[in-house]
């Protein structure tokens, strides 16, 4: 058995002189086990305060869940009946509400919500025989075709089953994959609940080509052409004749040759088939200043300068609204400021600088 000695001696910590038992200060040793025992129980103090914390934002979660669940329980049969009625209204009036009801995950940015609002202000325009045309210029993938390609003329066509649309883009296979996408959004059981019956003619359903028909199968008139930029276009006219993207990028923008073609097309072709009053949405990312777009401005600003000198509009040139969303906003703008990204969440300012360095 090992005995300890005490003794008294001075200790150059605790600078007093105290017991030391094998050379260590009985002060020291005291004070040490203080501060361990105080930090103790102060970590102790902290975690039971984090997770009171934790168990509060769990009980107000729980609560809120509760709360939802029993307002939905309070409702009875007849006022869901009637709470669906609004929500089929609000989705034929609005055509942001129409694409979060068959995409309820669909984050929609300011922008989207722009768009959506110019392209209903060009639907009735058409509906009303005004000839509107309406040019939408934005960066690539920012969710300009899923909007323009796909939601609207089938929400355009569930308001309007007699009107007709010709598609196109710088591929067919583009528009058809749209087609496609459009005529299995009509056949779902809630596009007819919410277009009184609504359907696809079953004498014409080709992804190509194809017509609509009301709920006892008499044609409507109304219908989609799914069309490549240059190609033909042949045996219908367009209310709405759309555009999207009539180059695939910026090797394709810098020939010359595809230029012309491209322009040549849109007058000679894909232009007479518009019917009076019809509209015209070319909805495009820019890559040249002499593009499809930069050609119809530059023919609109010819056509001021000549009202100008005459006093009079032509009446063989197009007005068109333009509506232009940089990927980074060079001035002030009504939702965002100088310098910020056009939709952060699907493009952070950093990848776009990175995106505009490589370019």
């Amino acid at each position: 058995m090992t005995t300890q000695k005490m003794s008294r001696q001075s200790c150059p910590l605790c600078q007093t002189t105290t017991n030391h038992v094998d050379g260590k200060c009985l002060e020291c040793e005291h004070r040490h086990a203080v501060e361990m025992l105080d930090a103790t129980r102060k970590q102790r103090k902290s975690d039971n305060k984090s997770e009171a914390v934790r168990q509060r934002r769990k009980k107000k979660k729980q609560y809120e869940k509760s709360k939802k669940s029993a307002i939905t329980r309070e409702l009875n049969n007849e006022e869901r009946a009637q709470l669906e009625v609004h929500r089929r209204a609000l989705a034929k009036r609005h055509l942001l509400a129409f694409v979060k009801r068959y995409e309820p995950n669909y984050k929609a940015g300011w922008v989207h919500k722009v768009i959506c609002d110019e392209l209903m202000r060009f639907s009735k325009a058409v509906v009303r025989g005004e000839s509107p045309r309406l040019m939408i210029t934005m960066p690539p993938r920012h969710g300009k075709s899923l909007l323009a390609s796909q939601y609207f003329p089938a929400w355009h066509l569930g308001n309007n089953p007699s009107h007709e649309f010709i598609n196109t883009s710088y591929a067919q296979s583009l528009q058809m994959d749209f087609s496609r996408k459009i005529q299995e959004l009509i056949r779902t059981p809630d596009y007819g609940l919410l277009f009184g019956g609504l359907q696809i003619t079953k004498k014409n359903e080709a992804i190509e080509r194809w017509g609509l028909a009301d709920k006892d199968g008499a044609r409507t008139g109304g219908g989609i052409l799914a069309a490549g930029v240059g190609g033909p276009i042949t045996g219908r006219g367009a209310h709405i004749l759309l555009i999207d993207d009539p180059v695939k990028n910026r090797e394709e923008a810098e020939s010359q040759t595809v230029r012309e073609a491209a322009k040549s097309w849109y007058s000679s072709t894909a232009y007479t088939r518009l019917a009076p009053g019809g509209g015209v949405l070319v909805i495009q990312t820019r890559w040249h200043d002499d593009d499809l777009s930069g050609w119809l401005l530059e023919e609109m600003r010819a056509a001021e300068i000549e009202m100008r000198e005459t006093g009079e509009w032509p009446e063989d040139a197009d007005r068109w609204r333009c509506v232009d969303f940089p990927a980074i906003a060079t001035t002030n703008e009504t939702y965002r400021k100088r310098g910020e990204a056009l939709h952060e969440d699907r493009y952070p300012i950093k990848a776009l600088k990175k995106i505009k360095r490589t370019l």
